[in-house]
């Protein structure tokens, strides 16, 4: 892939810090930070190896934008340029949900079979600790987090979110069709007793898209996030992406296939302490760095796998 695509243009981009990147097709659904720009050494089972070898994100910072018109429109220097950081830092987050598995359709629910099938998903008691982590990064209240029985859609729905710089999710996500009553992209959240339009545990592409977000930082720490809106030709980016920008978000973090529970949480968490850290790195490079921790981390060998490491993308990343 490096060879077809960045080789030819490597002596125009070899200085550069950080790459824009506006694909289609089954591009949108690979993160470039995992090219090789040489030929890797030793086997893919040895994680020094593995960390010796030349991926694109050693030497490169990349942004990931939905169309060329982005940079059309505002420029490169809106798109990633570093800006003061507000003193305040307004974080509401959502994680840990709450399932049943002794959940029972109750007479005349409309929605029965997607709620008992979200109340039989596995628990995600590390989002707890992952959202504590960003909470203490951002010296924000506790009451910031929106964890267990609190992580609902109708609270979601009901909060003023345009004061909020980081949104952040730590939960399951779907894609489309994935369980039955769902028929696209969506976000989970502890489901209800009972399903109501307001709320039925799933926070699906189309309602997000409705929210008004102001967020500097929209955060999908969960598995498939960057993935398509699940129609016949739908790209990667058209599904939580593509909404969450059209909310209003000016930066979204989005996964390319499932991410292990403990790098998701190490990567989300450094991403936002280097950024908020310094008011002279961007929000690309600080996705680099984090990215960069997790593969030198020694002491998690499962890390130094682009498995870990390289889901996430930085998409948008407008800001003025």
């Amino acid at each position: 892939m490096y060879r077809n695509l960045l080789e030819p243009v490597w002596d125009q981009i070899r200085g550069k810090k950080v790459l824009y990147v506006s694909s289609n097709g089954s591009l949108t659904s690979l993160p470039f930070s995992l090219f090789v720009t040489k030929p890797p050494q030793g086997s893919d089972a040895d994680p020094d190896d593995l960390r010796t070898t030349s991926w694109l994100v050693t030497s490169h910072a990349t942004v990931t934008l939905p169309s060329v018109s982005y940079l059309k429109v505002f420029g490169p220097d809106d798109v990633a340029s570093s800006r003061v950081r507000s003193q305040k830092v307004r974080l509401t987050a959502f994680g840990n949900p709450r399932f049943s598995s002794e959940y029972t359709q109750q007479s005349g629910e409309k929605r029965g079979a997607l709620i008992s099938a979200l109340h039989n998903m596995a628990p995600l008691p590390n989002t707890k600790r992952e959202l504590a982590a960003m909470a203490e990064i951002l010296n924000a209240p506790n009451d910031s987090l929106y964890l267990g029985p609190r992580a609902t859609e109708a609270n979601l729905k009901q909060i003023d979110l345009t004061e909020s710089s980081v949104l952040a999710f730590a939960t399951h996500a779907l894609v489309s069709s994935e369980i039955a009553g769902q028929s696209e992209p969506g976000i989970v959240l502890s489901p209800p007793a009972k399903s109501s339009d307001l709320d039925d545990g799933l926070l699906t592409a189309t309602e997000l898209s409705l929210l008004r977000i102001k967020a500097d930082w929209l955060i999908f720490s969960a598995c498939n996030t960057a993935g398509s809106d699940g129609s016949a030709n739908g790209e990667g980016l058209s599904g939580l992406a593509s909404a969450g920008l059209y909310a209003g978000a000016k930066s979204l973090l989005v996964s390319h296939w499932p991410v292990l529970d403990n790098a998701a949480a190490d990567l989300t968490t450094s991403t936002l302490r280097a950024y908020y850290g310094s008011n002279g790195t961007t929000r690309a490079q600080a996705l680099r760095q984090a990215m960069l921790q997790l593969l030198s981390n020694t002491a998690q060998h499962q890390y130094a796998h682009p498995a870990a490491w390289a889901p996430f993308v930085l998409v948008g990343g407008l800001q003025r």
